[in-house]
């Protein structure tokens, strides 16, 4: 089992993931598995771990204090 931390892929910034296949040349997107009010979830293959892991994406014009402490707070829960 993991810890809570190594579970934890970090924040990308707000782009369209999908024509940026490689994040940091760590991640490899996968697919998209949902989105909502506050953004889209993909799967990725995290190259460093050699495991797959979920990466939110904020939706543009969600990077304010309140929103990253809202998904700050989503992220521990969800762990």
């Amino acid at each position: 089992m993991m810890s809570k931390t190594e579970e934890m892929a970090p924040p990308v910034p707000a782009r369209d993931v999908a024509d940026h296949p490689r994040i940091d040349e760590r991640y490899r997107i996968e697919k998209e598995i949902g989105r909502g009010g506050m953004g889209r979830v993909f799967v990725a293959h995290d190259r460093k771990l050699g495991r797959d892991v979920a990466i939110k994406v904020l939706a543009s014009g969600l990077h304010g204090e309140e929103s990253l402490r809202r998904f700050e707070h989503e992220a521990r829960a969800t762990c």
